[in-house]
Formats: structure tokens, sequence, C-alpha cells
């Protein structure tokens, strides 16, 4: 698939740039998974590989897709046609309250 990212900051990311922003162990695993979903063809292997708990989101995220890169960071991604959009890597620490 071919990855298109939403903002200059997640392409950097990607490359190796903005590391002080994130924990390293987040940027090596975002670098990772990208790298990964680079080589398949399609949503559904995505979803296959169950160490990344990738969930579909419903209602008005129906087309997003989230893959867990620790208990409080999520990498969303949106999909158009053949390409994966890098969308935002976000932070759900205070997500419940």
């Amino acid at each position: 698939m071919k990855i298109v990212f939403r903002n200059h900051e997640l392409e950097d990311l990607a490359n190796g740039i903005g590391d002080y922003m994130y924990p390293l162990w987040i940027a090596k695993k975002y670098r990772a998974v990208l790298r990964i979903i680079s080589w398949m063809d399609s949503i559904k292997e995505i979803r296959e590989i169950s160490w990344w708990k990738a969930e579909r989101k419903k209602w008005n995220r129906w087309d997003q897709l989230w893959i867990r890169l620790n208990n409080q960071r999520r990498l969303i991604l949106k999909f158009q046609w053949n390409e994966v959009v890098v969308a935002l890597v976000w932070e759900i620490s205070k997500h419940y309250e």
C-alpha cells in the first residue's frame, strides 16, 4: 500500500526527525508499523496482526483504523482507494474522563 501523511510532522517522524516530541520507543514502533503496512495489500491484512489490536471505529469515524502503539497512544489511519493516510498519533490518556 502507498502511505500518505496528513501533515509534515508525521512524515518527518517517519523519517526519524522530531523524535524528541515522543518517547523514543513510540517513534521506533511508529516507523516499524508503517514499514509493515507498506508491504501489505489490504485492510484485512492489517487487522489480522493480533499484537497491533487494530480497531475499526464506528459512526463518524467509520473510515478510520486505530492501531495501538502503547496503552496511551494510537496511530490513526484512514483508507482511500489503495492508499493509507496516516492521520494522527493521538494520546488518549484522558480519553475516558
